[in-house]
């Protein structure tokens, strides 16, 4: 008699488990399903001034022919105090 519920309550579990992982009963999502987020990777320079690290997005540069003549290299600030300095700097 035991053995009998016992199969029972095997199998039931079995349907169950495998209703729950095919998603009818609201189980999770399968690996393979899941949505794959890759990291946004964003394009970093250097403060010119202070050597931070900054997205080239966000970074200043410097403005008209200061560009230029600064170096063949474009600089980059992070902030607008930084490339005001600079600028001073190399005025002198």
């Amino acid at each position: 008699m035991w053995a009998r519920f016992l199969w029972l309550l095997a199998i039931v579990g079995l349907v169950f488990w495998w209703l729950k992982n095919r998603r009818i009963l609201g189980g999770a999502v399968p690996p393979s399903q899941k949505t794959k987020s890759k990291p946004i990777s964003q394009a970093t320079v250097s403060c010119a001034y202070c050597g931070l690290i900054v997205p080239a997005t966000e970074a200043l540069t410097l403005p008209g022919l200061w560009a230029k003549f600064a170096s063949r290299q474009r600089l980059y600030f992070c902030s607008e105090a930084h490339l005001q300095q600079y600028q001073k700097q190399r005025s002198k």
